[in-house]
């Protein structure tokens, strides 16, 4: 009789919009838990009606106090909201939860590493949304190069940790010291999950999350990142988990959704949408875009015409922007190998640039080595370069970017009649100066 008052007390209290499926019911030797969940209910008109429920109650408190300590680990579990025409890519997402293997003890962590724009804060959210309610707590610290940045923002992003897994916001950290005492702390006694989305500097981890084994057994930590060497060469292994880019149909259903509101195009369009899906290289970023800008705009097939022919001579300026943050942070050699590979070399054997960039003083393994690690290139078994469409296309862009008017003032050409109408012409004038000579070797090489 209690326990349906109890029930029909508490479904009215959360009748507001949460779904809550209780299914633990341990009793509790100690009323220590109740004193503490009876102070936290003070603060709280959620909880003020099951704090006056329990002095009705009296002994019987024990038992709903731990319904409602699962209760408070139910609300705290939020999901992540995602974009509203999501194809989610089922065969990654269990991928990367395989590898958490969450069913097992120890403390795992797993780096979801790749370009700019291909999903991994997307992958991220869909799997902490399906894996946050096996654990005690769970937070998803987003967008952390950018916030770490700021004068305050690692002590920032340490409360906002802090905030998720004390259920308090009444953090208060002076320094980056004494937020990492706090975390480590706090951490010790929670099975938690938590996602550090958008981390590039290694030692971040460390200060937000502390040390893994520091954390309790089953806890799991997820990374997303543009940089490899963000997750190597870490006290503990981290797993690393490349994004892959999305197939066909899936960017062609993503594409549809945008554009179309359905997963599938008009039979007069599909040609035309397929075409435009794969210039876009199976970017989600880029797809997305395209396809939100198209909508609605079915009936003018000479505009889609004009957005095809558009995307092939430059990446857009959002997805161009996304890429832009890799490239910049090269250094000025790594950039010299990264532009080559653009607009020379993608689907060519890695020997003869290794050479020729080695007279150039580039450094070409250790360059090649950074350019793997950010997702930039790829080198098969096969030793030729490969490269993601619009990764390729914004490395020409680059190129382009002071006077695409006259291919004889670029420093690299990659068509046969650009560079051949450059020599035949007079606007090449030759110099005993190195510099200009290594670049009319690549003007060559394209040649052969």
């Amino acid at each position: 009789m209690v326990i349906a008052c109890c029930a029909s007390r508490y479904n009215d209290t959360i009748s507001s919009g949460h779904t809550i499926n209780v299914t633990r019911f341990d009793v509790f030797s100690s009323t220590s838990k109740f004193q503490n969940l009876r102070t936290r209910s003070s603060s709280s008109n959620f909880f003020s009606p099951l704090a006056e429920m329990f002095c009705v109650i009296g002994s019987h408190g024990r038992l709903i106090t731990s319904v409602v300590e699962d209760v408070l680990i139910k609300l705290n579990n939020r999901n992540k909201i995602l974009t509203k025409h999501l194809v989610e890519d089922r065969k990654q997402v269990d991928a990367v939860i395989e590898l958490l293997d969450i069913n097992s003890g120890g403390t795992h962590s797993v780096g979801i590493r790749g370009i700019g724009g291909i999903g991994k804060t997307t992958l991220a959210k869909v799997i902490f949304n399906k894996l946050s309610p096996h654990f005690d707590c769970s937070s998803f610290l987003e967008n952390v190069r950018e916030i770490s940045r700021r004068s305050d923002g690692l002590v920032y992003l340490q409360k906002k940790l802090l905030s998720s897994i004390h259920r308090s916001r009444n953090n208060e950290l002076y320094d980056v010291d004494c937020g990492i005492d706090m975390i480590r702390r706090q951490l010790s006694n929670k099975k938690v999950l938590i996602v550090v989305d958008d981390m590039e500097e290694k030692d971040l981890l460390e200060k937000l999350v502390g040390e893994c084994d520091g954390l309790k057994s089953g806890s799991r930590v997820i990374i997303t990142t543009r940089n490899l060497s963000a997750i190597r060469n870490e006290p503990k292994t981290i797993l690393d988990y490349e994004v892959k880019e999305m197939e066909s149909d899936q960017s062609l259903q993503l594409f549809c959704r945008h554009a179309f509101g359905k997963d599938f195009p008009p039979g007069d369009y599909e040609s035309l949408a397929r075409e435009i899906v794969s210039t876009l290289g199976n970017l989600p970023l880029a797809v997305e875009v395209i396809g939100s800008s198209l909508s609605c705009k079915h009936d003018n097939r000479a505009l889609w015409i004009e957005v095809l022919e558009k995307l092939r001579k430059a990446p857009l300026g959002k997805v161009r922007e996304s890429l832009m943050i890799s490239y910049e942070e090269l250094e000025k050699e790594q950039k010299q190998v990264f532009l080559d590979i653009a607009c020379l070399f993608v689907q060519e054997d890695k020997t003869y640039p290794i050479f020729m960039w080695s007279d150039c003083n580039y450094y070409p393994n250790y360059a090649i080595d950074v350019l793997l690690h950010r997702s930039l290139i790829k080198v098969e078994s096969d030793s030729k370069f490969r490269m993601n469409d619009q990764v390729r296309d914004l490395g020409r862009h680059i190129v382009q970017e002071g006077d695409c008017k006259y291919p004889s003032k670029f420093s690299r050409v990659w068509t046969h009649e650009d560079a051949l109408n450059i020599l035949r012409s007079k606007q090449v004038q030759f110099t005993s100066n190195l510099s200009v000579l290594k670049e009319l070797q690549l003007f060559l090489v394209n040649l052969i």
